[in-house]
């Protein structure tokens, strides 16, 4: 059964039990848990939150996004992170051995990756990495944008709404945090998965969409779901890659565009 939701405005009680703290998008006053903002109310363990319809992605150390690359220099990138702000990633944050003035080899202008946020300094100065096993540069299926904020939706308690996904379309679906959403499979797989995803946007503060959501891909994907693989659960809502070898560039294919 899912868990009642409901949207409310600034001010208006989003519990009063005395037994829940205050979250993201909510102060607490005494026993009583207010919201902060206009959205949706979800809880998350003892926590609970106001999430935003809308909002531009706030980038934290440890986030799992996809980046796009707007330009680079002799030893860096400069990358669009789908943010106010920009994600700046250096030679030696990469799987790849670069010397200086090489870095166009191996990451070029609209190449988009799979990397972490490393730092986040006062400034909003943004360092991002690839050094992590899930980092890779995306050479194949679609990137599709969605709202940051239901990202969450979109992965579901424990991942299980992208399990579901992926379980019915047979695709390898990576949910970046900044909202940007990597998609890959067959033709007919990935064209499912993104009615699914642009579906979960939409509705997502709504009751009983992951009942439509499974009704949805039942009536639609071709895939026989016992024969489709297990899907992994990340405690990150990451998908694992292969490592990228240490001293050969980047596979130098077009990158996929956004859509």
């Amino acid at each position: 059964m899912e868990e009642e939701k409901k949207i409310v405005l600034p001010g208006d009680i989003v519990d009063e039990s005395g037994k829940v703290k205050a979250g993201q998008g909510v102060f607490k006053d005494g026993d009583k848990v207010y919201a902060a903002q206009i959205g949706i109310t979800g809880a998350r363990g003892d926590y609970a939150n106001v999430v935003s319809f809308k909002g531009p992605y706030e980038p934290r150390a440890g986030d799992f996004l996809i980046g796009k690359v707007m330009e680079y220099g002799p030893s860096n990138w400069v990358l669009d992170i789908n943010s106010p702000y920009v994600g700046l990633l250096s030679a030696d944050s990469v799987p790849w051995r670069v010397e200086i003035g090489e870095t166009g080899r191996f990451l070029g202008v609209g190449d988009m990756i799979v990397c972490t946020i490393a730092y986040v300094d006062g400034c909003k100065k943004i360092g991002v990495s690839m050094r992590d096993r899930d980092a890779r540069k995306i050479t194949s299926g679609i990137v599709i944008r969605i709202s940051p904020s239901k990202i969450p939706r979109l992965i579901g308690k424990s991942g299980s709404m992208v399990a579901t996904i992926k379980k019915y379309t047979n695709t390898r679906i990576f949910a970046g945090q900044n909202g940007r959403i990597w998609i890959d499979g067959t033709p007919e797989g990935i064209a499912i998965a993104s009615n699914v995803v642009e579906m979960i946007d939409r509705e997502a503060h709504t009751h009983g969409l992951t009942d439509r959501v499974e009704a949805y891909l039942r009536q639609n994907s071709r895939i026989p779901v016992s024969e489709t693989k297990p899907v992994e659960h990340h405690e990150q809502p990451a998908e694992q890659a292969p490592q990228a070898q240490a001293e050969e560039p980047a596979e130098m294919q077009d990158a996929p565009k956004e859509a």
